[in-house]
């Protein structure tokens, strides 16, 4: 974890500082310029010097990378964010509902003298001594199942119904014995009445119940124009006309019919003819149903086989021997939704791919807790009270909820099915993330839509259901994690091509280790030599030996610390020459730390921070064990 400018050339700065204080002005150019320093059992450079405090901002390099982020703290955080802009959102449709009926124009002669005789007995549809009768009727029904509607409790739609009124010659002769008429409706239609011959009498509609009453009729024809905007389901539940609205199966009928009452007072006996009431009425063939609220059956894609790649790592996890097993990670997905649909989390699965196409897949157990997406009813606002155009909501997959499921407001929690964690999916670093994700609207929410597209032509969608995704974790480590970070010091080969140690030479550095990180280290270092422009390779270990120890020889870590209270390690470093020629071949040292879990199960579980966890190598001393031979020949 050491600086690059840490650089273990200065282990041959006693040497190196003898050739600096040659004499250029005395020729020497007739003397063997060989000069060696040292005995064979060697000579100490007391241990005071010291290196500055290292953080781990000072080696780990983020820049550009796409999965380490730093708090305002200093923590570091695994953040892979997916955007919006990088998920398809989901589209769904519920398709519209055409109702088609074959009514025609009719015709209807509403005969006082026969209705008053009927009614003296028993009419042939209603009960008996009613005088009204049925002067339309009409049965829709749809062309095709919707299958992506359950049931519906109302729906809108614009369909018109024309009457015309006129009355016989007889009729208007006696036109004051007509007190009033009325013209009665299926109470499961929502009625507009647009237009009316105001100059034929006086019009009152009672929207409650449908029906329109015409009172001191003038003998002029009644024109009426009705809009029905949308009506309610009736559960298949006829009224005692026979008037029904429903659905059922993924079809929808409607029966109803018009029904005219008339209270003329005038004498009627069997001899009176005439006097006749002439109803024309017609309706709009086609029904298109295009907003309703029901209960609705629909799949919610939110990224089926969807993921997104992991392409800049930090050179600490873009290793073969980095693994992390992280503490409480999330899978964070957002969802904006400007549809009234409940969603619900049906299946899950996320899948990991590591650089060496090694899957690792984690499925979400959405039995034991019951992720939902809120519809979006409108009602929503910010913090300043302002009306939000898309519900917010946050589904969080994690290994450990809180006890208190959507205890945030649009906040819900799910953990992974038995056998599996979240985190194992960044054990083996991923470099491709990959998520199926499948959600279904709740069955049991009454909800509002528009049917059909926005726009038919180009199938523009009227509602969007956005996701994105966010995993997020400390990073910290526990049992099973390594990091690694990888360097080298190079550039000694101009430095040391005239210097030569005695056979059997060793140079071995001896330091004490001040470790604050919560991180056991395992260092490694090797000799390289220049192999071409600006490219090294190991030197033959029959050249030079490198090792780090303890003092009495043994493999060493330095311990993991905490801040405030490091752990100190003694470590011992020994550069042992095989062969004479080896210092002037070498061109420096590639190195390497390997971060490891601390063995205390106290500091596991730490967050790594990039300033206030430092280490420091102090009490450094270097002993030569050999002869420094300096060749100032030309």
């Amino acid at each position: 974890m050491m600086k690059k400018n840490y650089r273990f050339a200065f282990l041959l700065s006693v040497g190196l500082a003898v050739a600096g204080c040659i004499d250029k002005n005395y020729d020497l150019d007739k003397l063997d310029k060989t000069i060696a320093i040292g005995s064979e059992k060697g000579f100490y450079l007391p241990g005071n010097n010291s290196t500055s405090e290292i953080s781990l901002s000072d080696v780990i390099d983020l820049e550009g990378n796409d999965v380490i982020s730093v708090s305002d703290r200093g923590d570091y955080y695994i953040t892979r964010k997916v955007d919006e802009g990088e998920v398809d959102p989901a589209t769904p449709v519920v398709s519209e509902l055409t109702l088609t009926s074959n009514t025609e124009v009719t015709n209807f002669d509403y005969d006082l003298a026969e209705v008053a005789k009927a009614a003296r007995t028993q009419g042939p549809r209603l009960a008996a001594g009613s005088t009204a009768r049925e002067i339309y009727h009409f049965e829709f029904n749809s062309n095709s199942q919707n299958a992506e509607i359950i049931s519906l409790t109302t729906a809108e739609f614009t369909t018109n119904i024309n009457i015309v009124l006129d009355y016989s010659d007889a009729l208007k002769e006696h036109i004051a014995d007509l007190k009033s008429y009325s013209v009665d409706f299926p109470d499961y239609f929502n009625i507009t009445v647009s237009k009316k011959n105001t100059g034929a009498g006086q019009f009152a509609f009672d929207s409650t119940r449908n029906i329109l009453t015409v009172t001191s009729p003038t003998g002029q024809p009644v024109i009426l124009h009705l809009v029905i905007n949308g009506m309610r389901f009736t559960d298949g539940e006829a009224d005692s006309d026979g008037n029904c609205a429903s659905y059922s199966s993924g079809r929808c009928s409607v029966v109803g019919g018009v029904v005219l009452d008339v209270d003329y007072q005038g004498n009627i006996n069997e001899m009176t003819q005439g006097l006749v009431i002439n109803c024309t009425t017609s309706m709009d063939k086609d029904i298109t149903l295009t907003k309703a609220t029901g209960y609705f059956n629909l799949a919610i894609n939110l990224g089926e086989n969807g993921g997104f790649d992991i392409n800049n790592l930090p050179e600490i996890l873009d290793d073969e021997e980095a693994h992390l097993n992280l503490s409480d990670p999330e899978l964070r997905i957002f969802v904006g939704s400007d549809a009234d649909i409940r969603g619900i989390l049906t299946a899950a699965r996320i899948i990991a791919v590591d650089t060496k196409g090694r899957e690792t897949a984690v499925d979400i157990d959405v039995d034991s807790s019951q992720l939902l997406i809120d519809p979006f009813t409108g009602e929503e606002t910010d913090e300043n009270g302002n009306k939000l155009s898309t519900t917010k909501t946050t589904l969080v997959i994690t290994d450990n909820p809180p006890q208190q499921h959507g205890s945030k407001s649009h906040t819900y929690y799910a953990t992974t099915k038995k056998g599996s964690k979240l985190a194992d999916l960044f054990y083996n670093i991923p470099r491709r993330v990959k998520y199926d994700i499948s959600v279904a609207a709740d069955p049991t929410y009454e909800g509002t839509v528009k049917l059909g597209y926005r726009n038919a032509e180009t199938q523009e969608p009227w509602y969007t259901i956005q996701p994105s995704y966010e995993f997020h974790a400390p990073l910290s480590l526990n049992e099973g994690s390594a990091i690694v970070y990888r360097d080298s010091i190079t550039g000694w080969h101009k430095d040391l091509e005239d210097v030569t140690l005695s056979q059997g030479s060793t140079i071995t550095l001896t330091a004490n280790v001040y470790n604050e990180l919560p991180l056991t280290l395992k260092m490694h270092a090797k000799a390289i030599e220049q192999a071409g422009e600006e490219q090294w390779k190991d030197m033959d270990a029959n050249m030079i030996e490198v090792n780090i120890t303890d003092p009495d020889g043994n493999d060493v870590r330095i311990k993991a610390g905490s801040v405030g209270a490091p752990a100190v390690t003694p470590v011992r470093i020994v550069m042992d020459q095989k062969n004479t020629r080896a210092f002037k071949q070498i061109d420096g040292l590639a190195y390497s730390a390997t971060c490891l879990a601390p063995e205390d199960p106290a500091l596991q579980g730490t967050i790594l921070n990039e300033r206030s966890q430092k280490l420091r190598v102090d009490n450094i001393g270097i002993i030569l064990k050999g002869k420094v031979i300096i060749d100032l020949n030309d």
